[in-house]
């Protein structure tokens, strides 16, 4: 189960990557990272979200980060799971 779908994006996205689309199946990877692309967003923010065991609250802080703060180019999924988690934590430090 997702801990967020599609329509609880707050940012406008491109939906030309299918669903399908083996770049979003299994584990995170040396695949790059579209930050406009929906489904890849979608999916990295659930699987990270998964593992760390957000809520749908958090999810939703990711999408922000992603949107705001990630300005890098031609890095891997896997390295924006890593920013991510360190922003997070970040985070949840300043509380």
């Amino acid at each position: 189960m997702s801990v967020i779908n599609k329509r609880a994006l707050k940012y406008i996205y491109h939906w030309k990557t299918k669903s399908n689309d083996s770049r979003l199946k299994g584990n995170l990877g040396a695949n790059l990272f579209n930050k406009h692309e929906g489904y890849e967003v979608l999916s990295l923010i659930n699987k990270i979200a998964k593992s760390e065991n957000y809520s749908k609250d958090d999810a939703l802080v990711i999408e922000k980060l992603i949107n705001r703060h990630f300005h890098a180019n031609n890095i891997s999924q896997s390295k924006v799971s890593h920013w991510i988690k360190e922003e997070m934590e970040k985070l949840d430090n300043d509380k």
